[in-house]
């Protein structure tokens, strides 16, 4: 069944690129490629730090950064698209900017030490698990907001 759909979705979606804008097809592919992403960045900011830890891996513990970075860096194009709110939107920049802030007190915070008893992790993780709740899983799926009369 789910395969049936995903042919439905395919063919509205070739429609309303044969009608649309190029630039604007564009940027929902780009917001559609990027979205699964930043969910997934933010679900690594939001894990415990014993998770955290063990997402790394063999990795470095910035890596929890520039992973969120890398998708907030392109996050412009689902803020076109209209599938990130006010208040999504300011979950994502207080988050982006506590990792810099974080880049600013030197290597402790981005330490394994660091993940556990820094408290700035706390807040990240609170922050990131705010910021996925407000992100529905297919925002291309939601209904448009209806214009007010």
């Amino acid at each position: 069944m789910r395969r049936f759909w995903s042919a439905i979705e395919a063919r509205l979606l070739r429609r309303r690129a044969e009608q649309s804008d190029p630039d604007e097809v564009e940027v929902e592919a780009t917001a559609r490629g990027n979205w699964p992403l930043l969910l997934e960045a933010l679900h690594h900011l939001a894990l415990p730090a014993h998770e955290q830890i063990r997402w790394i891996g063999s990795m470095c513990v910035d890596e929890l950064a520039l992973d969120f970075d890398d998708r907030y860096q392109v996050s412009w194009a689902a803020q076109e698209m209209g599938w990130i709110s006010a208040e999504l939107s300011r979950h994502l920049d207080e988050i982006d900017r506590r990792l810099s802030q974080l880049s600013a007190e030197g290597e402790a915070p981005w330490s394994e030490e660091g993940l556990y008893q820094h408290p700035t992790w706390a807040t990240l993780r609170e922050l990131a698990a705010h910021a996925i709740a407000l992100m529905p899983p297919e925002p291309w799926l939601a209904e448009p907001p209806r214009a007010q009369p």
